[in-house]
């Protein structure tokens, strides 16, 4: 067992080097979560022991403020992403190596219909946080803004969903009548 162990791990450390592509490593096992009542915090860490990631989570809004450290300790970019999905919106901030502001990236003028005016459409169709789920979807007719409203079926056997389509440029709400989403557990 300790000869497999032996191999295992410079398996995973090489494993670690070639996914990421870079001379750094980083460790998911050494990532530590604290959890509130509306906040979780992630705290991550090369294995050298700097700081990789700071991420804050809001429950209620299911945004996160994000913040990645380069290995030497500088901020290598800030802002805010959706929970779980990852969807940038808002100002974010990229940094050298050095520390110097290397670019920003204001997401929301991506689209007319930003992240946040999606929001308050689906808000004045019913849709609220932190029951709403915000997902990115295209098709040959458009981009659009997926809004997810989950609710228990009368089984208690899974979700089924209730959803809207937001226009990422014109704002045109669509509510599609073919479609179904659902899970079971």
């Amino acid at each position: 067992m300790r000869s497999l162990a032996k191999l295992i791990v410079p398996l995973f450390i090489l494993g670690t080097i070639s996914s990421f592509g870079q001379n750094t490593l980083r460790t998911n096992g050494d990532r530590k979560y604290y959890d509130s009542a509306q906040y979780s915090i992630i705290l991550g860490k090369y294995i050298s022991g700097e700081k990789y990631i700071a991420c804050y989570q809001n429950k209620l809004t299911k945004l996160d403020s994000w913040k990645e450290y380069y290995e030497n300790g500088q901020l290598k970019e800030d802002g805010l992403m959706t929970n779980g999905n990852d969807i940038y919106v808002g100002t974010w901030k990229y940094y050298s190596s050095s520390g110097k502001t290397d670019s920003i990236v204001n997401y929301d003028t991506k689209y007319p219909i930003s992240y946040f005016k999606a929001v308050k459409i689906a808000e004045t169709k019913g849709f609220k946080m932190p029951d709403m789920e915000v997902t990115e979807t295209c098709d040959i007719t458009g981009n659009y803004w997926d809004i997810t409203r989950w609710t228990e079926n009368k089984e208690h056997s899974g979700q089924n969903a209730e959803f809207i389509l937001i226009n990422k440029i014109t704002g045109e709400v669509i509510k599609p009548t073919n479609i179904i989403k659902s899970s079971v557990y």
